[in-house]
């Protein structure tokens, strides 16, 4: 990840964040960041704010896995602030599924 200047002139490396995807603070002097906390798939998802250098300052909370941002999308890996400045939305993958146990079916007339 690359920090670059408004008019593209300078621009800095945040590979210290290493995978986390970032949206500027409501101010602008900082990243708000949200990535696994490394300890394996399944692994609990930290909110952190770093610098604008990519050092982190502060732990902000702790999400679980089940909101992971979303992988499988293209343009699923956004942050984004809310107009308040006070929350973060970004977009998750949820998949469920059901299993229905039918029964008297053979005394329904079926479409063919």
């Amino acid at each position: 990840m690359k920090l670059t200047s408004p008019d593209g002139k300078s621009s800095r490396d945040l590979a210290s964040l290493g995978d986390a995807k970032c949206t500027f603070s409501r101010d602008g002097s900082q990243l708000d960041c949200l990535r696994s906390d490394g300890s394996g798939p399944g692994a609990p998802l930290k909110l952190f704010a770093a610098n604008l250098e990519g050092k982190v300052q502060r732990i902000i909370g702790s999400l679980g896995p089940e909101f992971d941002i979303a992988a499988g999308y293209v343009g699923g890996h956004r942050l984004s602030l809310s107009p308040d400045g006070a929350s973060i939305t970004y977009s998750i993958e949820k998949d469920t599924g059901n299993l229905w146990m039918i029964e008297g079916l053979s005394t329904i007339a079926l479409l063919k």
